[in-house]
């Protein structure tokens, strides 16, 4: 894709409430809505320069209602990267992040990045699931966990973790092209032995006639 955009799939999930939308804008232009919520599925977008490359981000922001489970679905299958959602003060929206995982496996492609994200410790004093237990639950999943506060954004570290995850997806994206590059070589390549062998046999056949 050499003078051309790359193109990247990101898909936010989980339950209602945790904050998806307000990290999507975040990202996209830095600004807090907390009013924001989402019905079905939301979509923006992100122009990056990743490593000297051109990346068009899509963003999918996910609903989180049961209802809309069908829909999300439909979306894991086409995405480069996964952010699941909870927040720290919501005991529910973590323990629901497993199932989401689930879905997620049986429905996206294998060498989708994906990484898990504690929303909300701007109200760290009403907390109910600790930076250690989440943790160690990334960890039991071979992803990585981190935490942010859409609403404070300290450090811009919502920039810096989407950015990354973004730089991730892009090495998985490039790595899908190049397989796909090689086996389309080895068919044509194939072919051409086909084409070759055919060729011969026909050779031979006017050699006896």
């Amino acid at each position: 894709m050499s003078g051309e955009d790359f193109i990247l799939n990101l898909i936010l999930i989980g339950e209602s409430g945790v904050g998806k939308t307000c990290l999507a804008r975040r990202f996209v232009d830095d600004r807090f809505d907390p009013t924001a919520s989402t019905i079905g599925v939301d979509f923006s977008k992100k122009q990056l320069s990743l490593d000297g490359k051109s990346v068009n981000v899509r963003i999918w922001d996910t609903a989180g209602m049961e209802r809309y489970v069908a829909i999300n679905e439909a979306y894991y299958q086409r995405a480069d990267g996964v952010v699941v959602v909870f927040d720290v003060t919501n005991r529910a929206s973590f323990e629901a992040v497993n199932g989401y995982l689930v879905k997620v496996m049986e429905n996206s492609t294998s060498d989708a990045c994906l990484i898990l994200i504690g929303n909300k410790i701007d109200l760290n004093e009403n907390r109910k699931v600790t930076r250690e237990e989440a943790t160690a639950y990334a960890r039991s999943q071979n992803i990585q966990y981190y935490e942010i506060s859409c609403k404070s954004n300290s450090e811009k570290n919502i920039d810096k973790i989407m950015t990354q995850l973004c730089r991730d997806t892009l090495e998985v994206v490039i790595r899908r092209e190049e397989e796909s590059d090689k086996k389309d070589l080895d068919a044509i390549k194939r072919n051409s032995l086909k084409i070759m062998q055919a060729e011969t046999e026909k050779e031979k056949r006017k050699c006896c006639w």
